[in-house]
């Protein structure tokens, strides 16, 4: 028997390859496994029992970071398939043989995910080579999205192609039986990235010794200061979240006087001190998405000025292996605060230059990195109900850009559009098919640089996805930027009023086609061309009164 087996969904940069690789040399199986615009595609042959014995493990036990949405299984081609089951080289293209992809999107683009046990396993384990080493990671965890230039998702395609894999690294990336093999960000010490410690303006005090670093970053948080730390995404501000006088200097310089910070404890005995939660909490907290989650807080810890006014508190846990490796050490404050490292209203820094520029006046020093971050992500907020169910509060890293499906009759047959959002905490979408594509949390469009954000992300979408929308949705109020930004792209455009697009959405969430909403959301520009406050709407469809 021989076969083509096309799957989509989150199947680039999980280790899929591999996975499909190691389970057909175990069957005994012919023919190979690549990346292709679409997904991956698989050219099997081999007896009947053993090819149909393949796709159910791929079905049934898949890596634990993908997520498979569609397996398409055809004859395979008349020409004679290697022998030795391999991986070759992607397709670069994003053809499709089947008719009803028209509309379909490019492969699912991974999310950034947290550092895995056994990566935390080997950076604290002396006789490893990577031990301390706070750039670690595997096909299980890492960087993704964040320095993902273009798809199909390999080395080349991400800012890692500026680091040349060691003799050691290579046989680990090339090796089936390693969980490094084509571990696109892999590296070591010996070949990968190195930290950075600077002082104000970015002079440079401390240069490629990571732990040398890691301890000034340490002493420093110790001592009160404020330190602005590079991340996956983007830089955060960090400062000790016991010391009220450190909280109360960050605030003053960052001109945030009364807005809730998160914090990030060193681990969940920590998290438990600071606030409760219960088992749901405990869980999304240590997953590999690792976002910010809204837990009842005990007063007066770790500082009433870190949410004052409320009964919550934004905590997650170390999601890279750099902080990690800073809370491991001794003098390091259990609980941090770590705020998004921008100034008010911009969105966050990515670049170390940009940093500089940006938050000297905030920041006392600075610790950074030489890997390029080339699509900035912020750290996701969600909160749980009492039923166990995420309310997702901001989208970005960890669950940005996988695509949310909706529930509909016509939407697998409707063409492409991007929908632009308001001006106010914008987030852009991409709708294909079933799915609709969120983009990060972007921010304030009067911003000059989030405006710039906007655009950049849009492009950098539609690219990674091969989404070429047909048609526009934007606010009906002409003066939002997002409004005039849909207007120039020379598409058919619709208008939407502002309360009936947060109707919609809740709708469209839910699979509901008709609804009473009740939506609360301040002014927005209504169809007879007066200010709408809050409203009760009665929906139908795409209709309401």
């Amino acid at each position: 028997m021989k076969l083509r087996i096309k799957i989509t969904g989150m199947v680039q940069g999980v280790g899929f390859r591999p996975f499909v690789y190691r389970s057909a040399r175990a069957l005994g199986l012919a023919g190979t496994v690549q990346n292709s615009g679409h997904g991956v595609e698989i050219l099997v042959e081999g007896p009947e029992q053993d090819v149909n014995r393949l796709i159910e493990i791929i079905k049934k036990e898949p890596p634990g970071p993908a997520r498979i949405e569609r397996i398409t299984v055809s004859r395979g081609p008349d020409r004679p398939l290697p022998q030795q089951f391999t991986i070759i080289a992607s397709a670069k293209g994003a053809e499709t043989d089947d008719a009803d992809d028209h509309f379909a999107p490019r492969a699912l683009v991974p999310p950034d995910i947290a550092t895995c046990g056994p990566c935390r396993q080997e950076i604290f384990s002396k006789n490893n080579r990577r031990h301390r080493y706070p750039f670690t990671n595997c096909t299980d965890c890492g960087p993704r999205i964040s320095i993902i230039d273009t798809m199909p998702y390999d080395r080349s395609g991400t800012s890692m192609r500026e680091f040349d894999m060691c003799p050691e690294c290579r046989r680990e990336y090339s090796n089936p039986a390693d969980r490094r093999f084509h571990a696109q960000p892999n590296a070591c010490p010996v070949c990968g990235p190195h930290l950075a410690w600077h002082g104000p303006g970015g002079r440079v005090l401390t240069a490629s010794d990571d732990n040398r670093c890691i301890e000034h970053c340490s002493d420093a948080l110790h001592s009160g200061k404020i330190v602005a730390i590079k991340g996956l995404g983007g830089f955060h501000l960090a400062v000790d979240a016991g010391s009220a006088r450190a909280v109360s200097t960050l605030r003053d310089r960052k001109e945030r006087p009364h807005k809730p910070l998160a914090v990030m404890a060193r681990d969940i005995e920590t998290v438990r001190r600071i606030a409760f939660i219960d088992s749901h909490e405990e869980e999304l907290l240590c997953s590999k998405e690792c976002p910010i989650v809204l837990v009842k807080k005990r007063p007066g810890v770790p500082c009433g000025a870190i949410s004052p006014g409320t009964g919550e508190i934004g905590v997650m846990l170390p999601y890279t292996p750099l902080h990690h490796l800073v809370f491991a050490q001794p003098r390091c404050p259990a609980v941090l605060v770590m705020t998004s490292g921008n100034t008010t209203g911009r969105p966050v820094c990515r670049s170390n230059q940009e940093a500089f520029d940006s938050l000297s006046g905030i920041a006392d020093f600075f610790l950074t990195h030489d890997r390029k971050i080339l699509n900035r992500m912020d750290d996701s907020v969600v909160r749980l109900h009492r039923n166990g169910k995420m309310q997702m509060i901001r989208r970005a890293r960890g669950y940005a850009p996988l695509p949310v499906g909706v529930r509909s009759e016509t939407s697998r047959s409707a063409p492409p559009v991007i929908a632009c959002g308001a001006e106010l905490k914008n987030t852009f979408a991409l709708a294909c098919g079933d799915k609709v594509f969120l983009s990060q949390h972007i921010g304030d469009l009067k911003c000059v640089e989030n405006m710039e954000f906007f655009r950049e992300s849009v492009e950098k979408y539609r690219m990674l996805l091969g989404i070429d929308p047909a048609a526009a949705a934007c606010d009906l109020h002409p003066d939002y930027l997002s409004s005039r930004y849909a207007l120039s792209l020379n598409l058919p455009v619709r208008r939407i009023q502002h309360h009936h697009a947060h109707a919609a959405a809740i709708m469209a969430e839910h699979g509901v086609s008709q609804a009473v909403a009740v939506v609360f959301d301040g002014v927005g520009l209504g169809p007879d061309r007066t200010v709408w406050g809050g409203e009760f709407l009665l929906c139908s469809g795409g209709d309401f009164s």
